[in-house]
């Protein structure tokens, strides 16, 4: 298998914030899922708690997304620098830190090229292979796939004189006004636009109104209860 990722890595920013942090993480991640012809995709999961922010980057097979690979850990208080990286591959150092947006590049781009790394994605290539998702289908058959289910928009609805609408996105669900939903669909990079330009893909604002509502495995409901506990712990 070709490198996973060019040289250097995708996206040319230096992530100053927390917020370009979790896109950097990102790009990365939708960029592995069009290199393995829609077979083996990235995801980075948002598993902040207040002022700890830590992103986890993970690997799948398109057939067995519920079961994800962890790569390693991105760590930060507040998303300042420096950055702690934890890595799940032996053979390199399990904790790295990263002071600068230019050292946290570096530090990722030998993880993602790592021979480890390439070898977990290669199992699971051959994973979704056996699982009969052949490897000839096309990048653009396996976006519109993602697509159809990581997205979904109700219709609008009227109540107290507001209207708003239920959106489910990326297994989070709320509702959304109205005027955000047209907020989208004015043309990007536009005053009062939800959506912006990131080099070749876009950045879109979306704000529920009140709580939201996600779906977690039994696993990750106990790290989350986890991470509460020591958050209310260092607080109380």
């Amino acid at each position: 298998m070709e490198n996973l990722w060019p040289n250097d890595l995708l996206g040319q920013q230096a992530p100053s914030s927390r917020e370009e942090i979790g896109l950097l993480l990102s790009v990365q991640a939708n960029g592995l899922l069009e290199r393995t012809k829609g077979l083996v995709g990235g995801i980075v999961k948002d598993r902040s708690i207040e002022t700890s922010v830590s992103w986890s980057f993970e690997l799948f097979s398109i057939h067995r997304q519920s079961s994800a690979t962890p790569l390693f850990v991105v760590r930060s208080i507040e998303g300042e620098y420096p950055v702690i990286v934890e890595s799940f591959n032996p053979d390199v150092e399990r904790y790295q830190t990263a002071s600068t947006p230019q050292s946290l590049r570096e530090v990722l781009k030998d993880l993602l090229h790592a021979t480890q790394t390439k070898r977990i994605v290669e199992l699971l290539v051959a994973d979704a292979t056996r699982a009969g998702i052949m490897k000839q289908h096309s990048n653009t058959e396996a976006k519109e796939r993602t697509s159809a289910r990581s997205l979904l928009i109700g219709k609008m609805t009227k109540s107290d004189g507001r209207e708003f609408c239920h959106v489910s996105l990326l297994d989070i669900s709320g509702f959304v006004s109205a005027q955000n939903m047209n907020d989208v669909l004015i043309q990007e990079d536009l005053p009062k636009s939800a959506v912006n330009t990131l080099n070749s893909k876009y950045v879109v604002t979306i704000e529920f109104i009140g709580p939201v509502k996600f779906s977690l495995e039994s696993s990750e409901l106990n790290h989350l209860r986890a991470q509460i506990r020591q958050a209310l712990d260092l607080t109380s």
